[in-house]
């Protein structure tokens, strides 16, 4: 009998051993991906603390001609901006394929370098919004009177 009891002991010994080694593994997975997910979001945080950017048009002129309104938007951030993944909502209306450049000979929207929207949008005479989204959330609004 005393073989019967040691071999039993022995099987619920390993058994013990491959649960523990799987549990550690779990938990050095969950360990891993918390560490991960936790690395993206400081990543997301910092850029959003250094993107800034400031809508500079006169809100008592803003440029609109012929149905169209030209926005300027100057980054003074601490980063480069990906200026054609922005979103445009001009009284709460998203604008569709708006034309954005850059006003200076900067090769992409870096810190002080200003872009230009042209929108094509039906305004009437008197108060309106417009809100400039950048792709990680940061946004400027700017009230105006055409």
């Amino acid at each position: 009998m005393s073989a019967d009891a040691s071999v039993t002991q022995t099987t619920f010994f390993i058994a013990s051993l491959v649960v523990a080694a799987s549990l550690a593994g779990v938990i050095i997975g969950i360990s891993n991906s918390m560490a991960n997910e936790i690395e993206n979001k400081v990543q997301v945080a910092s850029d959003q603390m250094a993107t800034d950017m400031v809508i500079i048009n006169d809100p008592r002129s803003v440029p609109y001609n012929d149905g169209m309104i030209t926005i300027y938007v100057k980054n003074v951030g601490d980063i480069s901006l990906k200026y054609n993944r922005i979103t445009i909502l001009i009284d709460g209306r998203f604008v569709k394929d708006p034309n954005i450049s850059l006003s200076d000979s900067s090769v992409g929207w870096s810190s002080g370098s200003v872009i230009e929207i042209t929108a094509p949008i039906d305004l009437e005479k008197g108060d309106h919004s417009v809100k400039v989204t950048t792709d990680n959330g940061f946004s400027d609004t700017m009230l105006f009177r055409l």
